[in-house]
């Protein structure tokens, strides 16, 4: 029964007008109301994945992402976007959010919507140049092999619920972005600790079509794990302890981005991201406290200008270095992928990679997969 309503929601969505969706060329429009305007997309990201790791089956194949936007304005002031994503297991909410335009510059969203940290998770799924943003090797732990698999995991970064300011000025060469949310991603909450986050961006020649875009950041995140609705034991190392209030585990990013997603010539962004890993918590004179965590991510690609129905030929690579725990020796990892990029327009797109993770320590193994994508955006 669920597969016939998502059958026929896309098959609405698709025999709809086509709107201009986060890059899409293409500009029509559907009003429902007067005054109010609607557009929608559907994303199909069906992918081949092998593993060299033995405890799981070598090669499987799996609908990665199947999801349908719709994106609505009302007036001048009112917007919002609803993004539903069909899985395997189920369906669910994943944008849930409305905008409101206070001012000229300064805009107010609620909801649940993407926290602003970690560059490589707040750029959409259909534009990432690699084609998972962590370590997703089957069999190999995401959460402490990759810096995004991590943040992701501890709900640090990615979608959350709350509320966030977003203030642009200089002609939109500077943004910030800062609010609160609840804390515990796209789960039900189960603690009273909170989540702070701000990012500060600076654009220098924002607007310029004649040059490559140049994006510079800042960013803070704060979030708190453990403590009451009741007590918690906290078991850590071989010593435990019972606490009634949140542990706040703070991270810094900074990130630099260079030229146009699938525009030919050079793309590259990358960041440093530094603080508390909730993940490896520690007790230390009856409090709990976090180990240290260091990820670096660098993604690039040059883009080939293509021929006919072939837009693009997209060649680069990604390598995401992290330290779960700085205080540790031999304790990270390398993950490093060769990537091919095949672009046609913006309505479809072909990936292939090669994800290598490498351990620092010789006691682990070395794995890989060879992972290819298809990507369709209607």
């Amino acid at each position: 029964m669920r597969r016939r309503i998502v059958v026929a929601i896309l098959a609405i969505a698709v025999t709809a007008p086509i709107g201009k969706i986060r890059g899409q060329e293409s500009e029509s429009t559907v009003s429902a109301a007067d005054g109010v305007k609607l557009r929608f997309e559907v994303l199909a990201q069906p992918q081949a994945s092998s593993t060299s790791v033995d405890s799981v089956v070598e090669s499987d194949v799996e609908l990665r992402r199947a999801r349908l936007t719709a994106e609505g304005q009302v007036g001048e002031r009112w917007s919002g976007r609803i993004q539903m994503d069909f899985e395997t297991e189920r369906a669910r909410f994943r944008d849930a959010y409305l905008e409101g335009r206070v001012s000229d510059g300064l805009s107010l969203r609620a909801g649940q919507f993407k926290v602003p940290f970690n560059g490589i998770e707040l750029e959409s799924a259909k534009r990432l140049l690699a084609i998972e943003r962590g370590a997703r090797v089957r069999g190999t732990p995401i959460a402490s092999t990759s810096t995004s698999g991590m943040l992701a995991a501890t709900a640090m970064d990615a979608r959350n619920r709350g509320i966030m300011a977003l203030l642009r000025w200089a002609d939109g060469r500077a943004r910030v972005q800062a609010g609160g949310w609840v804390g515990a991603g796209e789960r039900g909450e189960n603690n009273d600790g909170k989540q702070l986050a701000a990012r500060l961006e600076f654009e220098p020649w924002a607007g310029s079509e004649s040059r490559a875009p140049l994006v510079l950041a800042l960013a803070v995140v704060s979030n708190g794990y453990f403590g009451s609705p009741r007590d918690t034991l906290i078991v850590a190392q071989g010593d435990t302890t019972v606490t009634e209030d949140a542990s706040y585990a703070t991270a810094f990013e900074a990130w630099v981005e260079f030229g146009r997603y699938a525009a030919p010539g050079l793309h590259v962004a990358g960041n440093m991201i530094a603080g508390d890993n909730p993940l490896a918590p520690r007790i230390g004179n009856g409090d709990v406290e976090f180990a240290g965590f260091l990820g670096m991510q660098v993604w690039g690609e040059y883009v080939l200008r293509g021929t006919g129905p072939l837009t693009g030929i997209g060649i680069g690579g990604r390598v995401d270095h992290f330290d779960p725990d700085t205080d540790v020796e031999e304790n990270a990892y390398v993950l490093w992928t060769p990537l091919v990029n095949l672009y046609f327009g913006n309505v479809f797109k072909l990936q292939a990679n090669l994800d290598v993770l490498s351990p620092e320590s010789d006691e682990r193994e070395q794995e890989s997969a060879l992972r290819v994508q298809a990507q369709l955006v209607l």
